[in-house]
């Protein structure tokens, strides 16, 4: 008697369990349906965000930058400055002659003015054929700002300039943290929302993605949820080709530091493979002041992840939890808007207050490996987040 009591406990015990198991499911996708409706308003049709014509207020981070070849030089960017002068970023060939002339275009003249021309490195890799500059150009008295910017050699003529647009400086601070994101070779929709979904949960509120294989369709979506989101999403198109694609993070630095300082208190360039994970705190905000007021810099360790689980029900960065120990020094930077840009104090954080975790498919096996599991406080939220549920359920 006593054995069909245990058989009957034994089948109501897995009973229990399965209809435990199948409760949780059915919570789970109840609790999407709840936040999908609480987050979209009922009723919900999310197809609508693939062909909506709303248009979303961006904000104004100047002339969309373009790749301009020109001789044996190709320029960016271009910015006026707090010194009046025009800065603009370009690549160019170091063994010739750096002689340039400028022009300087006025809303009021038909013709550009002839400027001051002058240049200064941005990198000190002697080794390399071509080097990323700033070039300037200003003139002396005349009362109005200038719209545009163009060079060419000192032997060309006038009639062939390619016009860089400005982007004057601004005067109000409008964002916390503004990422800027280097273009991957290989796009994967996964990679940009989890990216985008974590950043967003440590405090960054404002993206701008430099890329030419985001599809459109996914921009549009994401455009018209930023709002919701709580978002400022900008997308650049990258035409780069040839040389400047080994240039390409240098410059979006550069790029990001010269547009987004005047309009945000921190800004940080990463690329999509790259998280910045707080381990003594929660919030990207919490490092940053962390540090004294008039720190213009601060520093983070890159720690590699080797990807061994790609699960595509789980974000990759809550999966893949053990650093592969490479010695080399890595690091990437926060820039403040601090007062006092003269005088920039660097500040290190070290992985006790935070760190990258680049995620990498490794082709070399590292000999040593230790456990990093800092990110794993944010993994409800997470998996939770708008964007990962419904990349989850194919609905984006």
């Amino acid at each position: 008697m006593r054995k069909y009591y245990q058989l009957l406990l034994l089948i109501v015990s897995l009973l229990s369990l399965t209809l435990f198991l199948i409760y949780r499911h059915e919570y789970n996708r109840l609790h999407y349906v709840l936040e999908v409706f609480n987050f979209f308003g009922q009723p919900c049709n999310i197809s609508e965000l693939h062909t909506t014509e709303n248009t979303v207020v961006q904000h104004d981070w100047g002339p969309t930058p373009l790749w301009y070849g020109s001789e044996d030089f190709y320029t960016y960017s271009g910015f006026w400055t707090k010194k009046s002068e025009a800065k603009v970023i370009a690549v160019h060939n170091k063994t010739k002659k750096n002689s340039r002339n400028c022009y300087l275009w006025y809303e009021d003249k038909n013709k550009p003015i002839i400027g001051k021309f002058r240049y200064s490195n941005i990198d000190d890799d002697n080794q390399k054929l071509f080097g990323v500059h700033y070039y300037y150009c200003n003139m002396n008295e005349y009362p109005h700002v200038p719209y545009a910017v163009s060079f060419n050699g000192k032997t060309k003529k006038e009639n062939k300039l390619n016009k860089i647009l400005l982007k004057h400086l601004s005067q109000k601070i409008s964002f916390n943290v503004t990422m800027c994101v280097v273009p991957s070779p290989f796009f994967s929709k996964n990679e940009f929302v989890e990216f985008l979904s974590f950043h967003s949960l440590i405090g960054v509120d404002s993206y701008i993605f430099y890329s030419n294989n985001i599809p459109y369709r996914l921009q549009k979506i994401i455009t018209n949820l930023s709002t919701k989101l709580g978002l400022k999403i900008t997308f650049y198109p990258w035409n780069s080709v040839d040389i400047k694609d080994k240039f390409a993070r240098q410059t979006i630095e550069n790029d990001c530091e010269l547009r987004a300082l005047g309009d945000s208190k921190s800004i940080v360039t990463l690329s999509m493979d790259e998280y910045i994970v707080p381990s003594k705190f929660l919030t990207l905000n919490e490092v940053i002041n962390y540090f004294n007021n008039q720190t213009g810099k601060i520093t983070l360790p890159v720690q590699v992840f080797c990807i061994k689980i790609a699960n595509h029900k789980k974000p990759i960065a809550l999966q893949n939890l053990d650093v592969a120990y490479y010695n080399d020094n890595t690091v990437r930077q926060i820039i403040r808007n601090v007062e006092e840009q003269n005088v920039i104090k660097i500040g290190s954080a070290n992985y006790q207050v935070a760190s990258v975790h680049k995620y990498i498919y490794c082709t070399e096996r590292s000999e040593r490996n230790y456990p990093d599991k800092s990110i794993i406080k944010y993994s409800t939220d997470f998996v939770r987040s708008t964007l990962v549920q419904l990349n989850l359920h194919n609905q984006l």
